[in-house]
């Protein structure tokens, strides 16, 4: 077999039918489609005989493995970095990763969470020759990115997202649902694509635009998190931007003290018999949502004494799942909307969040509940304790919601050595033999979650 590897795609200048077999059923993954239907497809296209670059390095192992001879051939722009690039000011970890991306060109940077991502991507921005193109999942990322980049890298840089189209400038940031926007011609133009919480990136929004930059001999990923999905759509991740290259785990992060230690504690909690009884013949997933979580009034009662107590530290932030949660809480547990508690969701202007963030920031804001919106990426240094009630079981959410409270370094200077991590040991209704499937799924999902945690290095341990 042999094998060219170009920046985007990877050619088979000649293979065998077994060979190309091969190739068929190892870049092959399962699509589930509607009513449990599910189909197999594949990364190598027959037609064109081509496949995604970045598993080429997988591939040519793999095939090797299984007997075959292999020569492959790489498209490579032996970079360097310029002697007057001065990384001192980094930490060791943010440096080796920058040299690290800079020798293999290709691949997935996997910082923790709290150890400056956004610093060193803006860093590379600086270092990077060409047009460098920077992709961020949200809008609120969009204007952090932006910012950092004018202070790290000394320049401006255009915006695309959120109301703006900048289309001219050497570095340009870009919001995912923008992607598709782009013209193919600008797509072409970039000499290097760096993308942000890139365990989204397997999305046909995220991934189709950028295979697009065929002259983009730099393609770095950066992610606080593992590239763990199950349905191996993780193929596409490492197809576009290449394998983990670089490491920085949270347990060396908290030992280098770059991260605040995170002090696990899990809130024991059941779900009501009626309610459980309720939803035990019918009801889909949102149904279930409503009624385990959002509904759950021994739930919100625990939640409401959290965030009450005054013997757990301010500022709060906590974590549901839906706008209806926030309402529940609004309206029935006594946490209107004050100067002193804030609510922001996919509705709250950018503007707002900012204002909420300083506010935060300054101790005028002590509590925040949250949707998604805040889970990942979002740069919150004052942050005591964090807490998820939004249930859940990916390893994803967990990692990023813990990242919340994870800023050590403060506006001010001073550190933060540690800070609290609160979850629920969500539990059924204690009715054995019933067919309660909202308690099966709640239990189910709490321990999905502890074992993410205990992945980590966390220690949960029973809330006192």
């Amino acid at each position: 077999m042999i094998i060219k590897v170009g920046f985007s795609w990877a050619k088979i200048e000649r293979a065998t039918v077994t060979e190309e077999g091969f190739l068929r059923d190892f870049l092959g993954y399962t699509v589930k489609g509607r009513m449990g239907a599910s189909r197999v497809e594949s990364l190598y296209f027959p037609k064109a005989r081509i496949f995604p670059a970045g598993l080429a390095n997988l591939v040519v192992r793999s095939a090797r493995e299984r007997g075959y001879s292999v020569e492959v051939s790489y498209r490579s722009l032996a970079y360097e970095l310029d002697a007057n690039h001065d990384l001192s000011s980094l930490w060791s970890h943010q440096k080796d990763g920058i040299l690290t991306a800079l020798k293999k060109e290709r691949g997935i940077i996997q910082h923790a969470t709290g150890t400056g991502k956004g610093t060193t991507i803006s860093v590379l921005c600086k270092i990077l020759r060409g047009k460098v193109l920077v992709v961020v999942t949200s809008r609120q990322l969009l204007k952090e990115m932006y910012e950092r980049i004018q202070k790290w890298a000394g320049e401006t840089p255009g915006r695309v997202g959120d109301g703006y189209k900048e289309l001219t400038k050497r570095i340009t940031v870009c919001c995912v649902p923008s992607l598709p926007k782009l013209p193919k011609s600008l797509l072409e133009s970039f000499a290097a694509i760096i993308g942000d919480e890139v365990h989204g990136a397997a999305a046909n929004s995220y991934w189709r635009p950028l295979m697009k930059c065929i002259n983009a001999g730099i393609r770095l990923g950066f992610s606080g998190t593992p590239l763990n999905r199950a349905d191996k759509r993780t193929l596409h991740i490492v197809g576009l931007f290449g394998e983990i290259i670089h490491k920085y785990t949270p347990e060396q992060a908290a030992n280098d003290k770059v991260t605040a230690k995170a002090t696990l504690r899990l809130v024991k909690c059941r779900i009501p018999p009626l309610l459980a009884e309720r939803h035990a013949k019918d009801g889909n997933y949102v149904e279930w949502d409503k009624v385990a979580l959002a509904n759950n009034r021994v739930r919100n009662l625990k939640i409401g004494e959290l965030l009450r107590s005054p013997s757990i530290p301010y500022p709060k932030i906590l974590f549901v799942r839906t706008m209806h949660h926030q309402d529940v809480l609004k309206g029935q547990y006594g946490f209107s909307e004050t100067a002193k508690v804030r609510y922001v969701n996919h509705k709250t202007p950018i503007d707002e969040i900012a204002k909420i963030k300083e506010g935060l920031e300054n101790g005028t804001v002590e509590i925040l509940i949250s949707g998604p919106i805040f889970r990942q990426g979002v740069d919150m240094k004052r942050i005591a304790t964090v807490i998820n009630a939004a249930g859940g079981k990916a390893t994803v959410d967990v990692i990023q919601k813990v990242g919340r409270g994870a800023r050590r370094l403060q506006d001010d200077g001073t550190e933060k050595e540690d800070f609290l991590m609160i979850d629920f040991d969500d539990q059924g209704c204690g009715c054995d033999g019933q067919d309660h499937r909202s308690c099966e799924w709640l239990e189910r999902h709490s321990r999905l979650r502890r074992a993410a945690y205990e992945k980590f290095g966390y220690k949960p341990m029973d809330f006192q």
